[in-house]
């Protein structure tokens, strides 16, 4: 669904505020406001985990499509040419609930399943052949276990804070 759809959208504003304004963890101290909803969500879809015995809203991702402009990321990067094709979606606001994160001897469930929707609507909804994201230094190997490459390309991410971020891509034609 849309982000606008005023059924999921207060879930995914909790999460997001969970994940981007309160504290998150040892990696990062201090949050950012990060406005919910902005300007991408009306050409971005917001996919939304939920907990199978609760119903509870567990974990967000957000997939960006060029439909009414340029990616989110293209105001702070410039995109390698092969990475500006409206074939490239762009991925962001992946966020989980502290309670469902990654724990002590278990899998990181809810971040595979989240990242097989986001392969799956990527390609079979939206068409696209690559998704890319951006990501600060401390959070690159969550990515890579997933399959996206680096791409060496890094800049400080204007929309936050002006923190340091790389692109990564992935590649969904060799998956």
């Amino acid at each position: 669904e849309r982000v606008g759809d005023q059924v999921a959208l207060p879930a995914v504003v909790g999460i997001v505020r969970v994940q981007h304004i309160q504290p998150a963890g040892a990696v990062e101290e201090k949050g950012v406001a990060v406005p919910v909803p902005d300007s991408y969500d009306r050409h971005s879809w917001l996919l939304l985990a939920e907990c199978a015995e609760t119903g509870e809203a567990v974990a967000t991702m957000r997939v960006t499509t060029r439909a009414s402009g340029p990616l989110e990321c293209e105001h702070s990067f410039v995109l390698p040419t092969i990475l500006r094709a409206p074939d490239v979606v762009e991925i962001s606001r992946y966020a989980i609930l502290p309670s469902h994160r990654r724990g002590k001897g278990r899998s990181p469930g809810v971040s595979i399943g989240l990242f097989k929707a986001v392969i799956l609507f990527a390609q079979q909804v939206v068409g696209a052949r690559r998704v890319v994201v951006c990501s600060k230094a401390e959070r690159v190997q969550t990515y890579t276990y997933f399959c996206f490459r680096q791409t060496g390309v890094h800049a400080p991410y204007t929309a936050l804070d002006g923190a340091m971020h790389e692109i990564l891509v992935m590649d969904l034609r060799h998956g």
